[in-house]
């Protein structure tokens, strides 16, 4: 996968990130070592509220080519959400921003129109279940910025590869009290970035 960058940090709606004094330069992108080694992320839908998850607290814009990917599996989301279907087929969930972007819409409850309630209440991603059920990482379904966090690009120049500001407010994230990266975050490394990028990664670590 090629990451947008554009994409990716404008969809979280994050304009600022954790940045510590540790920045490598891998594949072109600036990485905050520091940041990356910092946290331990384990997706817990279970003890996910629909008030505090990460399908609640951003706005996520993504561009053309991106929204273009996610149409195509929208048939397979809307097995797990109505909000996804329409009389005719399937509803219009993304709306055109100022700067060129496409924002995916929210339901009432300020929840992006993909998640539904799983058992005991749990907040699921239909794109993240889709992939499963098609059996593709979900980097290849979701939004690049979903599939990213709680990892994040700022949105300032130069823009750096971190940990978003907020992430340790959300309970599936906590401090990593292990030497190397947590097995979360080492998942989506290689999901968003590829495995050259993790192995990079790992090998400025030990300088």
């Amino acid at each position: 996968m090629v990451l947008n960058l554009k994409s990716c940090f404008r969809t979280r709606g994050i304009e600022s990130v954790k940045i510590t004094d540790r920045i490598e330069l891998i594949n072109g992108i600036q990485v905050d070592m520091a940041s990356l080694y910092s946290i331990s992320h384990k997706c817990a839908p279970g003890v996910c509220s629909s008030d505090m998850c990460c399908c609640s607290r951003y706005e996520i814009c993504i561009d053309d080519g991106e929204m273009e990917r996610i149409i195509s599996y929208i048939p397979a989301a809307s097995e797990w959400t109505d909000e996804l279907r329409s009389e005719s087929g399937f509803e219009n969930v993304f709306d055109e921003t100022e700067d060129g972007l496409y924002a995916i819409d929210t339901d009432e409850n300020d929840l992006c129109v993909f998640a539904y309630s799983g058992v005991k209440n749990s907040i699921l991603c239909s794109l993240h279940t889709a992939a499963m059920g098609l059996e593709l990482p979900p980097g290849e379904v979701k939004p690049i910025a979903c599939a990213t966090w709680p990892l994040a690009v700022s949105y300032n120049r130069p823009h750096i590869l971190s940990v978003a500001e907020d992430a340790f407010n959300f309970p599936c994230n906590v401090n990593n009290t292990d030497s190397g990266l947590d097995p979360g975050i080492v998942f989506i490394i290689k999901d968003v970035f590829g495995e050259e990028f993790l192995q990079a990664i790992e090998e400025a670590s030990r300088i």
